[in-house]
């Protein structure tokens, strides 16, 4: 077999720098003896820099790490290698990797780098600030914990393993779904603010290979469709109302009418204008700065879709019952209604009609039978109804669509997609009964 043309250390380092970077980069010795890097882009354009490192075999695992720190650099800064060079310098002459300046980081700095990250996002929606304050308060709980982290990536992965599950191993965050997806993606916008705007040490950047984010979100169990939520069928919504009646709870059986005619999200309570037999539904339940940006939204007229086996004038009984006041919203979802402008958000008026509902005798007998039910069901049970329950066919997604207050993507992707196998077969006998044979 042939000799290799350079000593095992050389051919050793390449393959690891390859390995730790991915194509484009290259090092060898320049003629005064130190490390010349080479950055070699998609479109052949290349840049070279000079590291203030020997080229000798027992620098090789300093001329990789730094090679990685500096490629960091470059990825999240979008800064150019020579930049990324000086940088790495300056913060080597302050100490180094294992000098003093790495160590000086306390669990204070990372909480005044928290209290200053928070204060950036004054502009998200108050259960977008609600849900990251909540992440990165979890994220100062993984940098003190022992053994602490020392990089980005110790970071993301003790956060995954602290967070995303309890403390028997169970889980307690679903793989692939989008709480694990956020809250690593908040941990990561935390830690660049920390390094770039607080002087945390470069090291906790997140690392740049996007596999290891990959790696923790993991994959979901379900497939998309399996992760629908279903719908209420008309008999259902016809027992519950029935039940609410019997049992002496007009409010309740209000709001749930509303709901469940309408299509309404359960905090689009708040938000609801009757007009003459109309009812419209303000547009700023689902706001957040980029929408608000664009200046108020005009409310959308909301329609009744009738349930087969009711009074044909139900839905127009009970709007004319709200419009007038003779039937008031339970006293529970009102209180939150007024305190929505001092909270600057509607959540909690969805949230107490779920709980009122789920505290029916009624509801929890449902929902033995039908564990994957929620409350949003409702809403999904008049899209269900627009496409399947009339014998004069489909509504058009555009005009459901603009009724549920979406787009026809999100309605197509989950609320018109739902079907079950009686429905399916309802659907074959109707076109086959329509069909001349012989």
């Amino acid at each position: 077999m042939a000799p290799r043309s350079k000593p095992d250390w050389q051919v050793d380092l390449r393959a690891g720098i390859k390995t730790d970077n991915g194509n484009g980069w290259s090092v060898r010795e320049h003629r005064n003896g130190h490390v010349q890097l080479t950055r070699i882009y998609p479109d052949r354009t290349r840049s070279a820099c000079y590291l203030p490192i020997s080229w000798a075999r027992e620098n090789s695992l300093e001329i990789r790490n730094w090679v990685v720190r500096v490629a960091q650099l470059m990825h999240e800064r979008d800064i150019s290698l020579s930049k990324a060079v000086e940088l790495r310098k300056a913060f080597e002459n302050a100490g180094g990797v294992q000098g003093a300046s790495e160590q000086v980081f306390t669990d204070e700095g990372w909480q005044q780098a928290a209290e200053g990250f928070l204060v950036t996002l004054s502009a998200n929606r108050p259960t977008t600030q609600k849900d990251t304050r909540l992440r990165v308060q979890k994220a100062l709980l993984t940098l003190a914990a022992k053994p602490k982290p020392k990089s980005g990536e110790e970071v993301l992965r003790r956060y995954a393993a602290l967070h995303f599950h309890d403390q028997n191993g169970n889980v307690i965050v679903a793989p692939g779904k989008n709480g694990r997806k956020r809250g690593l993606e908040d941990v990561e916008r935390f830690l660049r603010f920390a390094v770039n705007s607080r002087g945390a040490p470069t090291r906790f950047l997140p690392p740049a290979d996007p596999l290891v984010k990959q790696e923790l979100i993991g994959k979901a169990a379900l497939s998309a469709k399996e992760e629908l939520t279903l719908p209420i069928k008309p008999e259902e919504i016809s027992s519950f109302l029935d039940w609410l009646q019997e049992n002496n709870k007009p409010e309740l059986r209000l709001a749930v009418g509303l709901v469940a005619y309408y299509g309404l999200r359960k905090a689009e309570l708040g938000v609801l204008r009757p007009e003459k037999g109309r009812l419209y539904v303000g547009m700023n339940v689902k706001e957040n700065a980029r929408t608000r940006s664009k200046g108020e939204r005009k409310a959308r007229l909301a329609g009744a879709l009738a349930i087969e086996g009711r009074p044909a004038n139900e839905a127009a009984d009970i709007l004319a019952q709200f419009e007038s006041g003779l039937v008031k919203l339970p006293k529970a979802i009102r209180n939150q209604i007024e305190m929505v402008p001092k909270k600057g958000h509607f959540q909690d008026v969805g949230d107490t009609f779920g709980q009122m509902v789920r505290r029916t005798e009624w509801w929890k007998q449902f929902k033995q039978r039908n564990p994957e039910i929620t409350e949003n069901s409702f809403r999904h049970g008049w899209a269900w109804r627009a496409h399947c329950c009339s014998g004069s066919g489909s509504m058009p997604i555009r005009v459901a669509a603009a009724m549920l207050g979406h787009s026809t993507t999100t309605h197509q992707r989950f609320y018109g997609a739902w079907v079950d196998e009686p429905t399916l077969e309802a659907e074959l006998e109707r076109f086959n009964a329509g069909v001349a044979t012989r």
